[in-house]
């Protein structure tokens, strides 16, 4: 939970940044484009287009903030001063070293219901005999006095129970198939967690370079091919989002990765995700 929604304020103020720097770079470009439209330079549909550009980098930039502001919400559920604290680096910071997989909470509960019905239908069948209560008397006759023990038997002597010795054997048969159903459930949970842990890191490991970087770098080169003519404002401006969905593309790629990798963790009960203090406590 708590490293989830760190992952996700990370990536979320990734890409607001990303996208703030993309409005401000869209606003410059259309001023720019604004001035050669009427020193007669470009046409007028080079500057509505820039116009449009920069509309739509707003709405980015907007939405970005926003997703951001929800996720530091969130994150307020577990983290103290959460509106202002500072989370650096990438979604997958807030993955940590597996230390190893322990027993599912579920899973123990599930056992300790069995045993309780086992002990339950055990106290059934020892119910079927009588109870005996076992005493001693003290009796005084013609000055004597005799001691010795007694015993009491509760009538009838059998008692058959048949329907509490059901009941129990019943309910020993649910808690059963509900254990195995849960522990059914938790192996698969594991495999399929680990699976979609292990896809998810090596599509992120093919990636080459650092796409955040990657896209400034783009951007840079596709405005000094728009100011030596190289490119046409429209075509630039295609080729501008087109790096920028890319880097953003990136960013949740790593938070996708982030989630697949606790996802696992979760699934293996791994103590790495515990607080230290409370690490050899679960184990």
């Amino acid at each position: 939970g708590a490293r989830a929604a760190w992952a996700e304020v990370a990536a979320a103020e990734a890409r607001g940044s990303l996208a703030t720097e993309a409005l401000t770079q869209a606003h410059a470009r259309r001023v720019a484009v604004e001035a050669r439209v009427e020193a007669g330079d470009l046409a007028e549909l080079e500057a509505r287009l820039a116009r449009l550009a920069e509309a739509q980098a707003a709405l980015a930039a907007v939405e970005a903030q926003r997703a951001a502001a929800e996720a530091r919400v969130t994150l307020a559920r577990f983290v103290p001063d959460a509106a202002t604290v500072a989370v650096s680096g990438s979604p997958g910071d807030a993955v940590p070293t597996p230390i190893g997989a322990t027993e599912r909470p579920d899973v123990q509960a599930s056992r300790r219901r069995v045993d309780a019905a086992e002990a339950a239908l055990r106290a059934e069948r020892a119910a079927v005999l009588a109870a005996v209560d076992l005493g001693a008397a003290v009796e005084r006759e013609g000055g004597a006095t005799f001691a010795g023990p007694t015993v009491q038997l509760t009538l009838p002597l059998w008692k058959l129970n048949p329907e509490g010795r059901a009941t129990a054997r019943a309910e020993v048969g649910v808690a059963q198939a509900e254990a195995d159903a849960t522990a059914r459930a938790a192996e698969a949970e594991q495999l399929t967690t680990r699976g979609a842990a292990t896809r998810s890191r090596a599509a992120r490991a093919g990636l080459a370079g650092e796409p955040a970087a990657d896209a400034r770098a783009a951007i840079a080169a596709i405005d000094r091919a728009q100011d030596g003519g190289e490119l046409d404002p429209g075509t630039a401006t295609l080729l501008r989002q087109q790096a920028l969905d890319g880097a953003i593309s990136a960013i949740s790629l790593d938070l996708a990765t982030a989630h697949a990798e606790l996802d696992a963790l979760l699934a293996q009960s791994d103590p790495a995700l515990l607080p230290p203090e409370l690490r050899e406590v679960s184990r």
